[in-house]
């Protein structure tokens, strides 16, 4: 009874307004629009407050080339490198836990790789363990609960997992080389890793191409709604109870056919990354004509204008301090970088900063935090909170 009612739930939540599979429903987002509008991209079109939390300094918390999760009470931060550890902060700025550690062990990670989430009643954490192809479960405080293998077929793999409102857990799946019929590409889960839903099911023939599969998928929980897109592929869908419907279509020619299932390889050799982030679809590509150079694109949902930045970054007019790479990877609400101790005061004794800002108090404030802290205190994070809509 506890799995009918979860699905019942899930399909209530992720029912939106209806958007029919044709063309005249879709947006098409054209690429090539961003290269005749080249301008500065502003932050402040994306967030209006920030805010800085100092992580507290230990020898067994020190953050190196991190990924965040951010709760209403936590920050859980991943190195990726040397430690390749996860820890959980409070919003304070407090360390709380090491989240497992690294190991063959059974409650162990052999590597981490980045991937984590923390669920919305704060009470557990999952890790990936992408080596050992496992989901970890710990609490909070850093005990092991239980960890679910994810492998299936021989060649495809979990490219990207969230967790859904009401806590269940969503698996997005790359496809399989050998052959297949009626694959699920989408898994969804319990808190117990049962199995509660298969989804966007696919039929293919055997690939023939034996190359590594370019480009990030996108799976995105925003509003409610969980959107989708594969590696290699063009269209952003939304799910619609136990259907996906074609929501968002990346057009790179303004002659190319609708084709809303196809690989991403004309002007572009591929779209690397594409995400939703406030009223902005926000995409990177990567530019067969400039050696590889990643091109990022803002296009408007409002407006429905497209947007190529001068820069391919974002001008930091909220603090001034330091640009903004906007990462398709951030979680909904938030913009999260951060900043080590010693290049921030770098940058401050230089005056290399923007003096003219959307928010001087916080400038002052990020210049002071700089002032009381050594040049071996851990770093400061900064979370751009995102408009709400």
């Amino acid at each position: 009874m506890l799995h009918i009612f979860r699905i019942v739930f899930l399909v209530v939540i992720f029912v939106s307004c209806g958007v029919n599979r044709n063309d005249s429903s879709i947006t098409e987002i054209y690429l090539a629009d961003g290269e005749k509008n080249i301008k500065e991209f502003n932050l402040s079109e994306l967030v209006d407050e920030v805010e800085y939390i100092k992580l507290e300094t230990r020898t067994d918390c020190i953050i190196t080339r991190p990924r965040f999760e951010v709760s209403e009470n936590y920050l859980l931060i991943s190195n990726q490198y040397r430690p390749g550890q996860v820890m959980l902060f409070g919003r304070d700025g407090f360390f709380k836990a090491l989240i497992g550690k690294k190991g063959k062990g059974p409650t162990e990670y052999v590597r981490n790789s980045s991937r984590t989430r923390i669920s919305n009643n704060e009470d557990w954490i999952l890790v990936d363990d992408d080596a050992s192809q496992r989901l970890l479960k710990y609490d909070i405080t850093g005990k092991f609960l239980k960890s679910y293998s994810y492998k299936r077929s021989k060649s495809e793999r979990m490219s990207k997992f969230d967790i859904t409102p009401d806590n269940c857990i969503i698996l997005l799946y790359t496809r399989p080389q050998e052959a297949v019929s009626d694959f699920p590409l989408v898994l969804i889960l319990d808190e117990d890793f049962s199995i509660i839903e298969e989804s966007f099911f696919i039929t293919k023939s055997e690939s023939t191409n034996s190359g590594t599969i370019a480009g990030t998928p996108s799976l995105l929980v925003r509003d409610n709604q969980v959107l989708i897109r594969e590696p290699y592929f063009d269209t952003l869908y939304r799910k619609n109870g136990l259907k996906y419907e074609a929501l968002f279509h990346i057009n790179y020619k303004d002659e190319m056919p609708p084709n809303y299932h196809i690989s991403f390889d004309k002007k572009y050799n591929q779209l690397t990354w594409i995400s939703q982030i406030g009223d902005y679809i926000v995409g990177h590509a990567v530019d067969k004509d400039s050696d590889g150079r990643i091109s990022t694109y803002y296009y408007n949902i409002l407006t429905k204008e497209t947007i190529h930045p001068k820069t391919d970054n974002s001008f930091n007019d909220i603090d001034g301090i330091a640009e903004v790479w906007i990462s398709v990877e951030n979680i909904e609400g938030y913009i999260i970088d951060h900043l080590q101790i010693i290049d921030l005061k770098e940058i401050i004794e230089k005056e290399e900063y923007k003096k003219s800002v959307q928010f001087p108090e916080k400038q002052k404030q990020l210049i002071k935090l700089a002032d009381e802290s050594n040049e071996e205190d851990n770093a400061i994070i900064r979370l751009f909170h995102v408009k709400s809509k």
